[in-house]
């Protein structure tokens, strides 16, 4: 009902949304979707890229430096991940659609695609009055009432007169800026929001022990908090997983678990040929660690639980509402601005790639023969990072 409610809602928004905008200047209608283009937001690009033009030289330098090597990077892991997922079909995919409400949360999602979209745009339009390239307008797109992003619209023969150095910060420039905002929010999330706006549990929080399980046959149930396992303390996750690690354990074997003033004694059950337990758990991680966690592999930061960070400073679920929002805003602009770097066109990984490859080589045949096999390479590669599984799945 809820779901059906909030669907209701986001509907009336376009369908009413799209009849009021379509009475105003300036906003052109393409089926659910309003674009309105200013230019007015020009004067706002002049006045950001002038507070220090060194300043944005660097960052754009910053960005084409770490945009090829990103680029390298996310090639290498697409293939890893392709490979993968021929040997193993029925692995999880290596990229999937950011949908918001089927395969992301709804408004979470569109505050975190909203702001990536900004964000990149904005940084596309400073790097490129920056560079004095003529920037013919500005814009916002929407679902009627729902924004859903920015652009900028460059003058493309500017573009094209300007010297290679700076076509490649202006299209380094987008990524760069949702890679370091993403990291940035991460930062804010592990050093800031969570330390201080939440109440971290000292221990392992038990979520659900399973029905004759290991767990549950020692006595343990649902809500314990472990602050001990075979002597060694537990104040968080890490020191949990590290413990669980040290031990060693195989099927059979039995691990002592403290809980307040009382002792636990656990023989461990197999399951899938590992020690098996029985519980689901949660625990506070270390905010260095989280940070780590998020460049390693961004989603990994959802085993971040409400349950094991109770609110201190807003409702829990008005904190936590914020906290996700936080959270995917930055899974989102990790992700895509590390996609948006491959080399293939209509990306700024493709435009970066073809302008690198005319500059190496001056025989424009090969140099465009080389630029269309690569692109469409790695084109299919993503594609099959996407379906392949599935695809896989079919053929079988």
């Amino acid at each position: 009902m809820g779901a059906v409610f909030v669907w209701t809602i986001v509907i009336g928004l376009i369908l009413v949304g799209q009849l009021v905008l379509s009475k105003h200047k300036g906003v052109s209608i393409y089926g659910p979707l309003a674009v309105y283009n200013t230019k007015r937001g020009v004067k706002l690009l002049d006045k950001i890229s002038g507070i220090s033009p060194r300043f944005w030289k660097v960052f754009g330098n910053l960005g084409v430096i770490t945009g090829f090597f990103l680029m390298a990077l996310v090639t290498y892991s697409l293939l890893i991940n392709a490979i993968r997922i021929f040997r193993i079909p029925e692995a999880a995919p290596g990229a999937a659609l950011a949908i918001p409400g089927i395969t992301i949360p709804l408004w979470e999602g569109i505050i975190g695609i909203v702001i990536l979209l900004v964000f990149h745009e904005m940084s596309h339009g400073v790097l490129a009055r920056r560079e004095k390239v003529k920037v013919e307008s500005v814009g916002t797109l929407s679902l009627g009432f729902i924004p859903i992003g920015a652009f900028v619209r460059p003058n493309e023969k500017s573009i094209r007169k300007a010297k290679l150095s700076a076509r490649m910060r202006i299209y380094a420039a987008g990524s760069f800026m949702n890679v370091t905002l993403a990291i940035i929010l991460v930062s804010l999330l592990a050093f800031v929001v969570l330390p201080y706006m939440t109440e971290p549990v000292d221990g392992i929080k038990l979520l659900a022990v399973e029905e004759g399980s290991p767990a549950e046959l020692a006595g343990l149930s649902e809500g314990m908090i472990i602050q001990e396992v075979e002597d060694g303390k537990i104040h968080d996750l890490v020191s949990f997983v590290n413990t669980l690690d040290r031990q060693d354990l195989s099927p059979g074997d039995e691990i002592i678990i403290k809980i307040d003033d009382s002792e636990y004694t656990v023989t461990t059950a197999e399951r899938n040929g590992r020690a098996f337990m029985g519980i689901t758990f949660c625990g506070a991680i270390p905010a260095g660690e989280i940070v780590k966690l998020f460049i390693a592999s961004p989603m990994t930061i959802r085993i971040l639980s409400p349950e094991c960070y109770p609110s201190t400073l807003l409702p829990q679920k008005t904190m936590w509402f914020i906290i996700y929002a936080i959270m995917w805003t930055a899974i989102l602009n990790f992700g895509v601005g590390l996609i948006n770097l491959l080399p293939f066109r209509p990306l700024d990984g493709g435009l970066m790639f073809s302008d690198a490859v005319r500059r190496i080589i001056k025989n424009e045949k090969l140099a465009k023969q080389i630029i269309i096999v690569v692109g469409s390479l790695v084109f299919l590669l993503l594609l099959f990072n996407f379906i392949g599984p599935k695809l896989l799945g079919i053929l079988a």
